[in-house]
């Protein structure tokens, strides 16, 4: 069973529908592509799925996806939470390892798991070094 924690300062732009297993979205990616109607062939998603689901800076590790509707498109979405020290929700995010501002591809191996707070940290600085070898 799969317990909602303290909801994240992102809930008041989605209205949540219910919280679902991680290995089910994944199970989904490997066959048919979509999770109860929803697209999971995005890149973020293949991000958490290649990448992990642990964010690579503060590495606190995802628990859940939430099924939710964007108040301003009116559309659903999943997206990825870990539940952090407090007990509160943080939003699991892609981000690009050497950022697209910076010349920066948008291919997977220059993509990373990074928790909503470790991303704005990192904004887009990035180590020469951290760039994989492809």
């Amino acid at each position: 069973m799969i317990t909602e924690a303290k909801r994240s300062r992102h809930s008041k732009h989605y209205i949540r529908r219910k919280v679902v297993p991680i290995d089910d979205v994944f199970d989904a990616m490997a066959t048919t592509g979509y999770y109860q109607g929803i697209s999971v062939l995005g890149k973020r998603y293949q991000v958490f799925m290649v990448s992990g689901i642990v964010c690579v800076e503060c590495e606190v590790q995802a628990q859940y996806f939430a099924i939710e509707r964007d108040r301003a498109t009116n559309k659903f979405h999943m997206n990825l939470y870990a539940i952090d020290d407090d007990g509160c929700e943080v939003l699991m995010t892609r981000d690009h390892i050497k950022p697209r501002s910076k010349g920066g591809s948008d291919a997977l191996w220059n993509q990373q798991t990074m928790c909503y707070y470790c991303n704005g940290r990192k904004s887009d600085h990035y180590d020469p070094g951290d760039i994989p070898s492809v």
